[in-house]
């Protein structure tokens, strides 16, 4: 799951409660590095942030998204990889 800006428009108080997300995890430090870039003509398509790889298998929060509550909520990936469950766009993965 991605949160994002949507053409500017700040987003906040969302909160994701009683959510299950299983990936297939298994993302190389090299894929979780690539620049995740915003293909807007192509929403609501997960197709508009190919190619990149999310940075996280669970939860993504883009910069400039204010506050997000989760609750109750598991993020599990079948196989271990580089990707955190969940990150804010203004953290780094080595945090």
């Amino acid at each position: 799951m991605t949160v994002l800006l949507f053409n500017g428009v700040p987003v906040n108080g969302i909160v994701f409660w009683n959510v299950l997300v299983t990936a297939a995890g298994g993302a190389t430090a090299e894929e979780t590095a690539q620049l995740l870039v915003n293909h807007p003509k192509a929403y609501p398509e997960a197709l508009q942030f190919l190619p990149a790889c999310f940075p996280a298998y669970g939860l993504h929060i883009g910069s400039g998204v204010g506050e997000v509550q989760v609750e109750k909520s598991v993020f599990a990936a079948r196989k271990p990889g580089a990707r955190l469950a969940v990150l804010r766009a203004s953290e780094s993965p080595a945090e």
